[in-house]
């Protein structure tokens, strides 16, 4: 298996506690990030690479690159990847929606909900 390939990473300041490899939005203040609290929330800002305990705490944001997602369901590699829920977790929408933003293509395919895979990001924040 190949390793993850940074091109930009970035701290911000996190607007609540977020798990590893979540997709996070722009926070309301400059160099904050917040969790989804939709589908299709928000700016997309990218996937944090640590976990946070709490507001406040440091977060560093993947906006370039191969990064780690969590899958919320099975999805094929190669497929384009959007939020689907509140934890920042990702899967293939088969169908999009007006609002859905693509975080990243699959790297590899999740079997279940929770795996880690890779994924190359490419956020556009809004299609349809």
């Amino acid at each position: 298996m190949a390793g993850s390939t940074s091109v930009l990473d970035k701290t911000y300041v996190a607007d609540g506690a977020f798990l590893k490899y979540s997709v996070v939005l722009y926070g309301d203040e400059d160099y904050h990030c917040k969790a989804p609290v939709a589908r299709a929330d928000g700016k997309i800002a990218g996937v944090t690479q640590a976990s946070t305990v709490a507001s406040g705490d440091t977060v560093l944001v993947r906006k370039m690159g191969i990064t780690k997602v969590i899958a919320s369901e099975a999805f094929n590699k190669g497929e384009p990847l959007v939020i689907n829920d509140i934890e920042g977790r990702v899967y293939d929408p088969l169908f999009f929606a007006s609002g859905d933003g693509i975080v990243a293509v699959a790297e590899e395919s999740a079997a279940t909900s929770g795996d880690i895979v890779d994924a190359w990001l490419q956020v556009r924040d809004e299609l349809g």
